[in-house]
């Protein structure tokens, strides 16, 4: 398990220096998140938020309401990174539910990451289709 943490925290450096060629390592990250060491899915979450794409956020979504809170903010901090506007419905329907009163502050993590999304959505540039 610890050496599983430190690969990911490898990776993790390597992927802050913009070294090519992670993308292999996408599909990993996510099967880690449902690992059953806090830390190994605390490094798959943070490796996801440097190489994770709109692809990788249906786990990480799931992780979003990870018993560890740690896990939790990473994953919504890669969800908030990478998502699209699937995953604002997605978010949506997460907020919608009745599941909140014990946890205020997941459901406030979720807010933010659902707003986040959108502010970077708003602020991409759109497609104009062209005329035929």
């Amino acid at each position: 398990e610890l050496h599983i943490a430190k690969t990911l925290a490898l990776l993790q450096v390597l992927s802050d220096v913009g070294v090519k060629g992670l993308d292999r390592f996408r599909s990993p990250a996510c099967e880690l998140l449902a690992h059953k060491d806090r830390g190994t899915r605390l490094q798959a979450a943070a490796l996801l938020r440097f190489i994770g794409t709109a692809d990788d956020t249906p786990p990480l979504i799931a992780a979003m309401q990870d018993t560890s809170p740690l896990v939790a903010a990473q994953a919504a901090k890669a969800v908030s990174t990478c998502g699209g506007e699937r995953d604002l419905i997605a978010l949506d329907i997460l907020l919608s539910q009745s599941t909140w009163a014990n946890r205020p502050h997941s459901r406030d993590r979720i807010a933010r990451c659902r707003d986040e999304i959108r502010d970077r959505l708003d602020m991409s540039p759109r497609t104009i289709p062209r005329a035929k």
